[in-house]
């Protein structure tokens, strides 16, 4: 079974255990893990804006080949509220809230944290979690939760809140509620209940062109096929600048070659002769690959100072200035 899990995740390792615990879900793990064969998914964390969400077409598609999937927490309550009519399972309070359109707003569940390397420690509070609080207090909450959703949903820290709310602050932060792990671990619960999964409630929906858009959104070697759009972009204008340079007789020196074969190498986490062998073959590079690579580096460096030194950096203030409006623009 799979879950994907991040900040809601800390405190509660140990009923996380039995899973394959998945990192917080972006557009085209859903799909991801159906094609590798799980057959249960649970969704609680996901991106919102720093990269695509998962979208609904992977629940879907994931159903339709008889996977069961379960949604709480976070994203996955909307999800669930959202796809529930196709087959997928919601669980929890906030689900419900959703449901029922106590919560309307994808902010609500959302919060800022950490990445997996400091332990996706919370650096916000979710409005969700100050509205079980005080349900759980039966205090009057419509202005707090107000009060709340005023404040964008990264900057609702504790010390925020204890401006906005006044002595409510000390009542919600004395017998605050973690609603959303609440609900994670009902979901558990739920995943642990044997169910069959109706095939057929989401066939017909996927549409002919389905398969192409979804593979589009499968990662590979850890890359997303839409992702690599800017780096094909990125390659080809670096080939033809090298190639252009070349062309104006602009060369790289072996101390150049070298030194830029050190910058890439550094760039990669690199740090010994063992590493780079170890590096090369996992990314199926060869020496030879390699070594052009930083050529190439080597020349692009040397175009830039020679377009520097020959115009004296007068040239680059216009340059400059239309990027900078070209880059606005768009």
């Amino acid at each position: 079974m799979k879950i994907f899990i991040g900040p809601t995740g800390i405190g509660i390792e140990k009923e996380l255990s039995e899973f394959d615990v998945m990192p917080p879900a972006q557009q085209g793990d859903i799909a991801s893990v159906a094609l590798e064969g799980a057959t249960t998914i649970i969704l609680i964390d996901g991106y919102f804006s720093q990269h695509l969400s998962p979208w609904h077409k992977e629940v879907i598609f994931a159903i339709e080949k008889g996977c069961r999937v379960i949604g709480a927490g976070s994203l996955g309550a909307l999800r669930a509220v959202e796809c529930e009519r196709y087959g997928m399972e919601l669980a929890g309070d906030i689900a419900q809230w959703y449901k029922d359109g106590i919560c309307i707003d994808d902010s609500d569940v959302a919060l800022a944290h950490a990445c997996k390397e400091d332990g996706y420690m919370n650096l916000s509070v979710p409005l969700v979690n100050i509205l079980s609080t005080c349900i759980s207090l039966n205090i009057e909450y419509n202005q707090i939760i107000e009060k709340c959703r005023s404040i964008f949903y990264m900057e609702r820290s504790w010390k925020r809140l204890e401006i906005e709310l006044g002595d409510d602050y000390f009542k919600i932060k004395k017998n605050y509620i973690n609603q959303k792990q609440l609900d994670t671990l009902e979901a558990i619960k739920l995943a642990k209940t044997p169910k069959i999964v109706d095939r057929e409630s989401p066939k017909n929906l996927m549409g002919r062109h389905f398969m192409a858009m979804l593979l589009n959104d499968v990662p590979k070697n850890g890359i997303r096929p839409y992702e690599t759009a800017k780096l094909r972009k990125e390659a080809a204008d670096f080939f033809l600048l090298t190639e252009f340079a070349l062309a104006l007789g602009v060369t790289a020196t072996k101390n150049e070659i070298i030194a830029a074969s050190k910058e890439m190498w550094i760039k990669s986490g690199v740090t010994s002769q063992d590493e780079s062998i170890k590096w090369l073959s996992a990314n199926n590079v060869t020496e030879e690959q390699w070594n052009m690579f930083a050529l190439r580096t080597a020349i692009r460096n040397a175009a830039a100072n020679w377009l520097d030194s020959a115009s004296g950096g007068c040239d680059l203030i216009p340059l400059t200035n239309q990027y900078q409006t070209l880059t606005f623009k768009n």
